[in-house]
């Protein structure tokens, strides 16, 4: 961790302080001393109770509040962005699981990750497989040439019926 010291900020007994001198208290009070005045002090070697009296009169404490406010939307956008390729990459996760044949299908968590896949823009639902039916065992077919016409005729049967 950076170790910050105390600076000279031009303030003395008796006088106004400058306003960027303040702005600069301020600063530090609402992000490297997390809004604690006595951290400010240390930190900038301004008395304590001049910076809870800039605090007070300059309404600080609502300053960084609406600062936060304005700074939220973005930082909310950034954090569900996040959240949901997170999320994405476990639905197709799981979707690369179904089809080939790792775990099986759950309906509900297929749709889930669809439903996240799509969100995240990564494709359309209806591009995206589902698991592939089971392969039908291959038929091992007698030697046609030892078949009488009507054995050729049953085995015609079956294998037009799907049997």
């Amino acid at each position: 961790m950076v170790e910050l010291v105390p600076v000279d900020l031009g303030i003395t007994n008796g006088s106004e302080t400058p306003e960027p001198t303040r702005e600069h208290a301020f600063e530090l009070w609402a992000t490297v001393a997390h809004q604690n005045y006595a951290e400010t002090a240390r930190l900038s070697g301004i008395n304590e109770n001049t910076l809870r009296s800039w605090g007070r009169r300059d309404g600080w404490r609502a300053k960084a509040l609406q600062r936060r406010l304005d700074v939220a939307p973005e930082e909310l956008r950034h954090a569900t962005g996040s959240i949901l390729q997170a999320a994405a990459i476990e639905g197709a996760t799981y979707l690369y699981n179904v089809v080939s044949g790792a775990v099986e299908p759950n309906r509900a968590r297929q749709q889930a990750a669809i439903a996240v896949c799509h969100m995240a823009g990564w494709a359309p639902a209806h591009y995206l497989p589902t698991r592939a039916p089971e392969p039908k065992p291959r038929r091992e077919l007698p030697d046609l040439d030892t078949l009488s016409p009507d054995e050729l005729l049953d085995l015609e049967r079956q294998v037009t019926a799907g049997e």
